[in-house]
């Protein structure tokens, strides 16, 4: 065998199956060695062809084997491989025997075995007849020195490709040898991109690029000419600088102002010392040329980067870069980048986390067996050695915790640059002169002294402290749009609203989705688009938007447009700045503090904000230099020989930071300045500006919001105030003495206090909890919200202070007046009553800021007064003339009044009709109870003076005949005129004939209305229908009536209705309103009423409702309740039969529950839920659902009344017609009403079926046949009369029966009761039994918990009824309940 060919390419670690050409194989006679050699899963590789090719089994592999394999070596290049096989062939073949088409025969043999192993694709099937004519090729050169042509071969061919991309290491190889480098020559020149690649990898792997001379001129031959420039510098830079050094000699075979050029001037810059700017620059310009803006994303240049930077950091624009670098996640994550974090963090004396660090030293270790197309992202032992030296400099690793192993010392062989950092690291002095000889460098990383903690604080802080400059707050123009924030805080959550200008003020809004909102709204601030810029998609632009909360809440600062999401309250939105106290500690040193939360996360929270009171949020957001300076002092311990720089420090911070500490006392260059010693009283409104919180801390510099605890804390400040920073020096005990004597001056507060330093306060305390500091002015200070401010600074005023006069017009009393607040000061009456409408208190508003405290009693004169009168549009006052007597009052009580002629005169007549004591005419056939004499003479006194009266007795109390002896005593004076309902009308005519035979009668329904009219005269009574009245107003209007009646008013209780606008057209000079039920429902009814009787008494309608009907209904208020019952009682009169009429028989009440069947039970169900779910749903509406509401009810009566269909029988039914058998058998007569005409039906087929005989009356009946049904009733024995309940419930007289029964419950028991008293009332000699028949667990029950719990407003104002109508949608759910 001859002798194997020098070595002269080191091997690598490990080469993998695609670095080697298939030109060897072993025997396959000892698979057991290949398999563990090779593993399996190897498949193909260089061995099997040599195993097609040669049948000499394992003697063939040993001897083949010898000529590529070194003993002390685990692998070689395929260079000696290769040469090795053609030795080995020359040897094991007799000579000329192994010829071309032996060749051809292996790569047959070869070519379905090697497909199959490795499962290539069908491409690939290609590459083993290149390798079998590279093979031939290889023979022929060894044999007769024959180069091969490879001319032919086209620049695309596929299998050459392949070949190529596998067969890099190979044809380097062959470039290196001498013997060799002529036959790679001939190869084709589309293998110039893969061995482009190759040497890529090697240098991103090794830092070096070994290229023999002769394969560096054929690459540069056979690329464009483009690049051909730009190559030979690279391989002058990586191959001849990297390797040998001398910067002059390379620098001349570069081209000035180029890439390469550049990075060898800075690094000559850095090795000469020369002036930290060069180096930088000389980076910055080469970054430039790759369009990068901030690093070169490679290793090497960016530690030269860094380096040169770390020089040049006292230059502001380096010392920026070096921050930015320090910050990035990106390079302190990433292995192979590292060490120009390290570089920077150092810059700033920041501190690096050890733990970090050893996870990028194990990243960087963990560099293990990878393929080679994932070995480009991966770092590798450059990279590892490049960081330990780079840690190792900066302080962070010692050079010991490393051993350099083999494979760093061949790249240390070959990469000069860094073995001369590594040996100066090592402080291996005669190796970094060696090497400095060698490269004419000197090593590159700066100077740097590890430093004890704190002083690298010290170092950072002093580095960061800049001067603040002021902002500016936003100019606010007057804009028809803004944006409203509506802001819940757990969890945070901000809803946005679009508003308009109205003249009223800001509609209530439009929703803008974040979406919307994030592309910009029309009429955006520059404050909106802040809080736009805080909108992000959390995960993705797939996913909802969402707020950032930190950035949100630091956005809305000072907002005028943050409300409540809840109440609709404005919050004020308040940044105050961040303090820093530096505190001694008992070692004498000191440490650092500040005002955050506690819970503050400096790791990854940015701003800290709380909710003090409801209305008020304060922020914290610290700037990140102070950020970064409680992250620097967090557990640092600054100790006594530290005093001197520390001090220094804080004097330079407090141009932009308050702060608190004893050193700065000693600040020789700060202005010095008393503090303020005052009390300072924050008053914050809560959400419902019913109360608010009152918080005490002393202010010591006016200028900035820093708070301090009064008498409490360190005594020494210092901040920057504009242009300047001052030392302010508190006085500890001014501030305890202040706050003391304000504590005392505020005892009566004591119940108020909800700590030390905060008080709880209704509106009224907190005006009178200003006048106590008010006469404390010189300790205190009073401080408000944004927008909210009012002081008491006015004595309290009296009745005396108020002068009226009174002038009549018509029948109306114009007020004008003024109020007298000071010598100079007033403002009018009008004024006075608009103020007062909008306090809650005794203190009235005068201004914005303004506020002056009536007496209680002056406060209450003035209520009474504007409860009964109204404003125009211009503010003047006016009264009704039948409240005259009211202003009479006002005079008494102190307030001084001048009234014209007419209004003395009204008052007289009122003081007459005092006076006077009516007689019962004589003409009258009937005697009159004590109480209906009283009566009679109530009516009497307001009908002198002209005042309409509303009588209100209780049903069965003979209004109508207190009523007849009104009108016969005031009958020769004109003709009166009584409207009522169609159903009493002839009751009426009767009872006028039985009682009053000298009064004409004259029903208006007859044809001749016109003469009715107009000859109506003294004596004469015109009865008219409210139908009739109505179509015939034009008529009856004419006249001037002398007495006008409206029996049963509540039928024109509706004041929008044709018949109470025709009621209101009458003329008449007393007027008297007959009702048992005033008000049913609503308090508007009672509007009405009065409208008709006496208007004007309650002012419009509008005002009435602002006055009582929404205080009273919706808010309760029972203040407003009993002054409208002061207003209305003098004109109207109620009594109940309980009162006045002992005589009356006993009246029980029975509610007979009856069960409904399992079938009733069933249908109800089935109604209830579906009502149920569709009101909760929406399907329906709650008016809608008050239909659902009376199918429930017709279904507890009877299942016919849903549908007819339905052959249900009803137990309510069977548990009536049980009652009335037992009724009848008993000899007693019944009343039987129900709200349904529909039920009355099914119970009369009942009766009929049963042969018991009934009487039967519902609104169809016509009046005539009406009475003769009474009259039949009273008179006979019929022992059953049905009744729809609206058509009976009034003007009936049936004391003939003894029960009453109500098959249904209705809303209101008012109408019940009046329907029940049909019986019971005056000549009503039995005992009266009511009984409600009441199906269980149904509806019909609610009903009645419903009257028990919902009292109506005449409750209250005529005691006696219930409310029913008006019913909210939680109401109705509670209805649709199954409990």
């Amino acid at each position: 065998m001859p002798p194997r060919r020098p070595r002269t390419v080191q091997s690598k670690p490990e080469i993998s199956r695609k670095e080697l050409l298939s030109f060897i194989a072993v025997c396959p006679c000892v698979p057991d060695w290949k398999a563990h050699h090779y593993g399996a899963a190897r498949g193909f590789d260089q061995y099997d062809f040599v195993t097609a090719l040669n049948h000499k089994c394992h003697d063939c592999f040993i001897q083949l084997e010898r000529c590529w394999w070194d003993d002390d070596k685990s692998h070689e290049f395929e260079f000696q491989n290769f040469n090795g096989f053609t030795t080995a062939a020359q040897e094991l073949t007799p000579p000329g025997t192994l010829t071309p088409q032996d060749i051809d025969e292996a790569a047959a043999t070869l070519r379905p075995i090697w497909l199959q192993n490795s499962r290539q694709n069908a491409n690939e099937e290609c590459s083993v007849d290149i390798q079998a004519k590279l093979m031939r090729a290889a023979i022929a050169f060894v044999k007769d020195g024959a180069l091969p042509d490879f001319s032919s071969v086209a620049s695309d061919d596929e299998a050459w490709h392949i070949w190529a991309r596998n067969a890099t290491k190979l044809i380097r190889s062959l470039f290196n040898d001498s013997h060799w480098s002529a036959f790679a020559a001939c190869l084709p020149a589309l293998i110039v991109p893969f061995l482009l690649e190759q040497l890529d990898k090697e240098l991103t792997l090794t830092g070096i690029e070994r290229c023999s001379a002769k394969l560096r001129t054929y690459i540069c031959e056979h690329v464009p000419q483009a690049a051909r420039q730009g190559l030979q510098e690279r391989f002058v830079f990586w191959q001849d600088f990297m390797s040998q050094g001398q910067p002059k000699t390379i620098l001349a075979q570069l081209t000035p102002g180029s890439f390469y050029h550049s990075i060898v001037s800075a690094i000559e810059s850095i090795s000469e010392n020369r002036e930290p700017q060069e180096a930088a620059d000389i980076m910055t310009r080469a970054l430039k040329t790759l369009g990068s803006k901030r690093s070169f994303e490679h290793w090497f240049y960016d530690w030269i980067y860094g380096i040169a930077l770390y020089r040049d950091r006292r230059r502001p624009e380096s010392k920026k870069k070096l921050a930015r670098f320090a910050d990035s996640q990106k390079l302190r994550q990433n292995a192979m980048r590292s060490p120009l974090w390290i570089m920077s963090a150092s810059a700033g004396s920041l501190d690096i986390d050890y733990n970090e660090l050893s996870d990028l030293r194990h990243e960087l270790v963990a560099d293990g067996h990878v393929d080679n197309d994932k070995l480009l992202d991966r770092p590798n032992r450059k990279n590892f050695l490049v960081f330990m030296l780079t840690a190792h400099h900066f302080g962070q690793f010692p050079f010991s915790h490393y051993d350099i192993s083999a494979r760093d010392k061949t790249i240390l062989r070959h990469n000069k640059l860094l073995a001369l950092e590594v040996a100066n690291e090592l402080e291996q002095k005669a190796e970094v002169e060696e090497l400095k000889a060698l490269t004419g460098l000197n090593p590159l990383l700066p100077p740097f002294t590890v430093r004890a903690e704190w002083e690298k604080v010290l170092d950072r802080l002093f580095e960061v402290q800049e001067q603040k400059a002021a902002a500016k707050p936003e100019k606010r123009s007057a804009s028809e749009v803004r944006i409203l924030y509506q802001l819940e805080m757990n969890p945070f959550e901000l809803t946005l609203k679009l508003q308009k200008r109205r003249s009223n003020g800001w509609t209530k809004g439009t929703d803008i989705t974040y979406n919307a909102f994030h592309n910009g709204v029309k009429g955006m601030t520059e404050q909106d688009r802040s809080v736009a810029d805080c909108l992000r998609h959390p995960i993705g632009y797939a996913h909802p938007w969402g707020v950032n909360a930190e950035a949100a809440i630091l956005a809305l600062v000072g907002s005028p447009n943050v409300v409540d999401a809840k109440t609709g309250e404005s919050i004020e939105i308040e940044q105050i700045p961040l303090q820093i106290v530096v505190k001694p500690t008992l070692k004498k040193g000191w440490i650092f503090d500040c005002n955050l939360e506690p819970d503050f996360d400096l790791r990854y929270q940015r701003i800290s904000y709380y909710r003090p009171e409801p209305g008020r949020i304060v922020v914290i957001a610290p700037t990140s230099e102070e950020l970064n300076l409680l992250r620097e002092t967090q557990d640092v311990e600054f100790p006594t020989s530290a005093k001197e720089r520390l001090t220094n420090y804080l004097e330079s911070l407090s141009r932009s930071t308050p702060v608190l500490s004893s050193l700065v006392k000693n600040a020789k260059s700060l202005t010095k300045k008393a503090g303020d010693s005052r009390i300072t009283f924050r008053i914050q409104p809560t959400d419902d500006n019913a109360s608010y919180t009152v918080s005490a801390f002393v202010r010591p510099v006016s200028e900035i919001k820093l708070t301090c605890e009064p008498g409490k804390g360190l005594d020494s400040i210092a901040a920057g105030t504009g242009d300047k920073t001052v030392q302010v020096a508190r006085d500890l005990r001014a501030e305890t003495s202040n706050f003391d004597t304000l504590i005392e001056a505020l005892a009566d507060f004591e119940q108020n206090r909800e700590n030390q330093y905060a008080w709880q306060l209704s509106m009224l305390e907190c005006l009178r909890f200003l006048e106590v500091l008010h006469e404390h002015a010189d300790r205190n200070i009073i401080e408000w919200p944004q927008g909210v401010q009012f002081t008491v600074s006015k004595s309290q005023l009296r009745p005396e202070n108020l002068e009226l006069s009174v002038m009549s017009i018509g029948n109306w009393l114009s007020l004008e007046g003024k109020l007298r607040l000071d010598a100079k000061t007033y403002i009018s009456v009008g004024e006075l009553l608009e103020k007062l409408r909008q306090s809650q208190s005794n203190f009235i508003r005068l201004s914005d800021k303004e506020y002056v405290a009536l007496t209680a009693s002056f406060k209450k004169q003035i209520e009474q007064l504007d409860s009964f009168a109204s404003q125009d549009r211009k503010g003047n006052v006016r009264v009704s003339v039948f409240n005259a007597g009211l202003i009479e009052n006002l005079k008494k009580e102190g307030i001084h009044v001048e009234a014209d002629q007419s209004f003395n005169e009204t008052i007289e007549r009122i003081k007459a009709a005092d006076r006077l004591t009516p007689v019962v005419p004589s003409g009258l056939r009937a005697e009159l109870r004590s109480y209906q004499v009283e009566g009679f003479e109530w009516l009497s006194r307001l009908s002198s003076w002209g005042a309409g009266a509303l009588l209100a007795d209780d049903m069965g109390l003979g209004k109508t005949l207190q009523t007849i002896a009104l009108l016969l005593a005031r009958a020769n004076l004109g003709p009166a005129l009584v409207v009522m309902p169609a159903a009493v009308l002839y009751n009426w005519a009767s009872e006028l004939k039985r009682f009053a035979p000298s009064l004409n009668v004259k029903i208006f329904n007859t044809t001749d209305r016109r003469k009715i009219v107009k000859n109506a005269s003294a004596n004469d009574v015109v009865l008219s229908t409210y139908g009739v009245m109505s179509s015939e107003i034009e008529q009856l209007k004419t006249r001037q009536w002398t007495t006008l009646v409206l029996d049963e008013a509540h039928a024109i209780k509706n004041r929008e209705t044709k018949m109470s606008k025709a009621a209101l057209q009458l003329q008449s000079s007393a007027r008297v309103l007959l009702t048992g039920t005033p008000l049913q429902n609503h308090l508007s009814e009672i509007w009405n009423l009065f409208e008709l009787a006496n208007p004007g008494l309650l002012g419009s309608f509008t005002d009435f409702s602002e006055r009582f009907i929404v205080p009273i209904e919706k808010n309760q208020n029972r203040d407003q309740q009993r002054l409208l019952k002061r207003l209305i009682s003098p004109f109207i009169l109620r009594r109940t039969k309980a009162e006045v009429l002992d005589e009356l028989p006993e009246k029980t009440e029975i509610t007979l529950r009856v069960t409904l069947s399992k079938e009733e039970r069933a249908l109800y169900e089935r109604l209830r839920e579906r009502a149920s779910e569709q009101l909760e749903a929406g399907v329906i509406n709650p008016i809608e659902a008050l239909a659902e509401l009376t199918k429930l009810r017709q279904a507890a009566c009877h299942p016919a009344l849903i549908d007819k269909s339905i052959k249900i029988e009803s137990s309510k039914t069977s548990a009536f017609l049980e009652l009335a058998k037992d009724l009848i058998e008993g000899r007693h007569r019944a009343l039987v009403f129900s709200q349904f005409t529909s039920h009355l039906a099914l119970i009369r087929a009942k009766l009929d079926e049963l042969g018991i005989q009934y009487l039967y009356l519902d609104g169809s009946t016509p009046a005539g046949q009406r009475q003769k049904l009474v009259d039949a009733f009273q008179q006979g024995d019929m022992p059953l009369f049905l009744i729809s309940l609206k058509a009976g419930g009034t003007g009936l007289n049936l004391t003939a029966a003894d029960y009453v029964i109500h098959l249904d419950p209705w809303w209101n028991p008012a109408i019940e009761d009046q329907a029940s008293d049909r019986s019971y009332r005056i000549g009503q000699d039995n005992p009266v039994t009511i009984y409600r028949l009441i199906a269980e667990d149904t509806i019909e029950e609610k009903i009645l918990r419903l009257h028990a719990t919902k009292k109506s407003l005449a409750d209250a104002l005529l005691e006696g009824s219930n409310m029913s109508n008006r019913l909210s949608k939680d109401e109705i759910l509670k209805l649709l309940s199954a409990a």
